[in-house]
Parts: structure tokens; sequence; C-alpha cells
């Protein structure tokens, strides 16, 4: 023993970890199943700093790469999730910064961050959702289940992603028409940083959210409307429908309470 400090806890804020930091952080991203890894680039040391550092700032709300053992495969196969990069506007300055709505709360209190794995759709969520659901925990989905039809379901992600989005839908968008929402966002200074989450978003912030948190259910009896629309050329939204499950519908000309516009940083 030399009595020294280890590396990682003296390490300025601009000093990428060491070799032993990242391989750390990995073995740890690969958590409690033996299936899963996570991996990272070849600058993966400074990407799993700034991860662990995202982490760290937002708690509960970190529902990054490591999440996803808690909804596995299927058929059981190892799987390897990268992580994505970081755009440019998601720093740790932003995460700690006063939310633009919410009096006394920061960015990182308001929104979670998500990691949307290359290749993954909805119906690909959804049967990992029912086979990691419990049965006390009520129904994952709503049984009314036709946008599993739509080509919205089989879209897959290009690649990678990580999204910050809200934890409940944007503040000032209910009690209004999908249109009266656009113009809302386009018109309102506060709104500028945002823009319309996908359902694959917010499906995955809700489920991975329930499961990690002591079965927190957000959007709990509310709705957000998203970007994809269904092939009727209607607007989709999805909310949780307590314990009959998350649904989804194709609704854009009604103003409803507590139907608002789920949104993500840009």
């Amino acid at each position: 023993m030399s009595g020294e400090p280890e590396q990682s806890q003296t390490r300025t804020e601009g000093q990428p970890p060491s070799i032993a930091d990242a391989i750390a952080l990995l073995k740890e991203a690969a958590g409690r199943n033996p299936a899963f890894s996570a991996t990272a680039g070849p600058s993966g040391g400074d990407l799993l700093r700034r991860y662990e550092r995202f982490k760290e700032i937002m708690g509960p709300n970190y529902l990054g790469v490591e999440a996803w053992e808690l909804l596995p495969r299927v058929d059981g196969k190892p799987e390897s999730i990268d992580y994505p990069p970081i755009p440019a506007f998601l720093t740790e300055k932003l995460l700690n910064s006063p939310d633009e709505f919410v009096e006394g709360k920061t960015i990182a209190q308001t929104h979670a961050l998500i990691v949307i794995p290359k290749g993954m759709t909805l119906l690909k969520l959804k049967q990992r959702v029912e086979a990691a659901w419990r049965k006390e925990d009520g129904m994952p989905f709503y049984n009314f289940d036709s946008w599993k039809d739509e080509a919205f379901a089989r879209a897959e992600a290009l690649e990678s992603r990580v999204v910050l989005i809200r934890r409940d839908f944007l503040p000032g968008s209910e009690r209004k028409t999908d249109t009266e929402q656009l113009f809302y966002m386009t018109s309102n200074p506060k709104c500028q940083s945002y823009e319309t989450a996908s359902l694959l978003e917010l499906q995955v912030m809700l489920f991975l959210n329930y499961l990690k948190n002591q079965g927190e259910r957000l959007y709990l009896k509310t709705w957000g409307r998203c970007e994809e629309k269904w092939d009727s050329g209607r607007r989709s939204g999805c909310g949780f429908l307590d314990a009959n499950g998350v649904g989804v519908d194709a609704d854009d000309a009604f103003r409803y309470s507590g139907y608002g516009r789920a949104v993500r940083r840009k």
C-alpha cells in the first residue's frame, strides 16, 4: 500500500480517467445481469466519466444504459448497449440550472435521462416489458392496443441516442389541440429548448422509471402527445392508466385537462 489517494479521487474536471477507472465503470454498468454489457468507443474513458457525473447529479432520474438490465432480451441472448455520444447541449451546468417552469427545481429534478438503444422499436420494448412485469403490478399495457399494428410501432431507432425528457408534460401545454400545442411551443420563449418527444422515448422513461424507482408511475392518468402520427394522420398520445397499464391513442383535435405535450430537450 503506497498510501496515495486513488487516481479517480484526484482527477481534475478536464482530465480523463485512467484505464482502470474506465474498466471499473464498465463493470458497474454490466451490473447484475451476466448477459448484459455496456460498451464505449475509443474515447470511452472521458465519455464514461461524463455519464458518471450525470448519474451523480440526476440520482433516481438517471435511467441510462445500465437501467436496461431491468428489461433484458426475451430470447435470453447476450446484449451489449453502447454509451451514445453526448449532444452539445447536455452538460452538468444545464442539469444543475433552474427549471424554466417549476420554481425551486433544477433541470435534473424535472427531467429524466434515458438511452434509446440502436434497433429498439415499440414492439420490442413491449415484449421486454411484458416479460419483466410482475402480475401484482397490474397490466403493463392497456388492453386496447391497436397501435401495435401501426407503422411507427415497427420503426427502429437508427442509432443509440441519449435523451433528456421531461418527467411530466410541458407546463402550459394541456387543454390545447395538437395545432395549438405546436403554436405554444414555437411562440413561448421558455419552450425554445424543447421539441416533441417520441412514443418510444416516453414509454422507455415510463417503464424504466417504474422498474427502477419502486413502482413510481409517471404520467399517472395524464397524457402526452408525441411526435408520431397514426396511419390515419392523427397525432399519437401516451399515458399511464394506473393499474390498467400504459395506453396509446390517436387524438389531435380535443382539449383535455391533463393532456399535454411530451417533450425532450434539444
